[in-house]
């Protein structure tokens, strides 16, 4: 049976007369309060709790919706209970709409974070000591700070490469003056043999590093078109780079290959110094120092001029300077 409002000298009320009578539930105020307290419950959580939005969307929509749900209940609870059902639809609908609506501005604000992060990359500066550095007051975001990994890792590879080289004597195995002050360069001339494996290891790890930098990437940006933009213009820059490491790393092997013979033909003494050069007492010696030292000299050179490649390219790319040490 439906309940029926009566007035004061028991008559019936009629519809009209009992919605006049029924409590107001201030359904505007409940629907502007509770709109009010989504957005700042929005507010403290994606400012103040790190939240991957885009990557776990579906459960931030889901918890958008939760938490429109918890606030309308509250709000029905409170005052709209009172309102009609027209009323509490709205309010409702309003609510999650807001909900929904703060979700798409943080995913607007992400997008942008990101774009000016990835702008942000192409101020980076090699410096004199060779670390890569923003200009003064620059702060960079996610990307920023994995490019500069990045390039701290590769720097780093660089160094270590030719700290091996300089280690074992090779830049100056073919130096006269270098001999005499250092008689042990033309000592254990198995040496080069030895550590020629450790060419193909270092660039395997660089590999890695590689990898494991565009993994990083790729998980910072969750926008796929944006990310595949980013990974294209990586990869486009890093192909001719991995073309040059595959240089460097057959003429590396050459190098090692020769310093072994070369190291031993030295040994023998054969030959007296004169500033840099050597010259032989062994015409049997000179020959084959001749044969050698031309195919070393060679492969100098084309060492030098990947080198200097490398180099050309980074400073085109206003990464580094003429003055920047590499």
């Amino acid at each position: 049976m439906a309940a029926t409002a009566w007035d004061d000298d028991g008559n019936p009320l009629e519809d009209w007369e009992r919605d006049l009578t029924r409590p107001d539930g201030f359904p505007l105020v409940a629907t502007l309060a509770g709109s009010g307290a989504i957005v700042l419950v929005a507010i403290v959580v994606f400012n103040f709790l790190t939240i991957d939005v885009m990557g776990h969307i579906v459960a931030v929509l889901s918890g958008a919706m939760l938490v429109a749900a918890l606030v309308f209940a509250g709000a029905w609870f409170l005052t709209l209970r009172h309102a009609t059902l027209g009323w509490n639809v709205a309010a409702g609908g309003a609510m999650a709409g807001v909900a929904l609506m703060a979700v798409v501005v943080v995913l607007a604000i992400d997008a942008a974070g990101t774009q000016a992060d990835a702008r942000t990359v192409r101020l980076i500066r090699i410096n004199g000591q060779g670390e890569p550095v923003l200009p003064p007051g620059v702060k960079g975001g996610p990307i920023t700070a994995a490019t500069m990994d990045f390039f701290r890792q590769a720097i780093a590879e660089r160094h270590k490469r030719e700290d091996m080289a300089r280690g074992l004597g090779l830049d100056r195995l073919a130096n006269a003056s270098a001999i005499e002050r250092e008689p042990d360069l033309v000592r254990d001339c198995g040496r080069f043999a030895r550590n020629a494996p450790r060419i193909d290891e270092m660039d395997r790890a660089f590999m890695a590093k590689i990898a494991a930098f565009r993994t990083r990437l790729g998980g910072i940006v969750k926008d796929p078109a944006m990310r595949d933009s980013l990974l294209k213009g990586f990869d486009d820059s890093l192909g001719s780079g991995s073309a040059d490491m595959h240089e460097t790393n057959r003429v590396t092997h050459s190098l090692f290959d020769q310093a072994g013979p070369l190291c031993t033909l030295l040994a023998a003494r054969h030959w007296k110094p004169m500033g840099t050069m050597f010259m032989f007492t062994s015409r049997s010696d000179l020959a084959a120092f001749d044969r050698r030292i031309a195919a070393w000299n060679d492969l100098i050179r084309e060492a030098q001029t990947i080198a200097a490649r490398q180099d050309e390219r980074m400073r085109e790319s206003g990464f580094v300077d003429g003055n920047t040490r590499l």
